[in-house]
């Protein structure tokens, strides 16, 4: 959990000469990265850093910073979106053959 306080950025972006919009573009893409982990693991594993993940991340963040939940949510939906049409393209062409 160490590791999250010091990836939020919302807590010292404004401290640094750096544009804050483009730190806070790399935060969302770093919760973006820690979405996408787990999907080689074994399912006990899966369950326990979903379960983390939930807790720790994503919970904190519907209440505390809206906007990047809501951020993640729109890209989680692309993202389930884009495989499912890439099955879907998959199967019609085997249909093809």
């Amino acid at each position: 959990d160490w590791l999250l306080g010091l990836g939020d950025v919302r807590a010292w972006a404004h401290r640094v000469d750096e544009n804050v919009e483009e730190l806070m573009e790399r935060h969302r893409n770093w919760l973006l990265d820690l979405m996408t982990l787990p999907a080689r693991q074994q399912q006990s594993m899966k369950k326990a850093y979903w379960r983390w993940l939930d807790l720790r991340v994503l919970e904190p963040l519907q209440d505390e910073d809206r906007e990047t939940y809501e951020f993640l949510v729109e890209r989680a939906k692309e993202h389930v979106a884009g495989m499912v049409e890439a099955c879907e393209k998959v199967l019609e062409d085997n249909n093809d053959q």
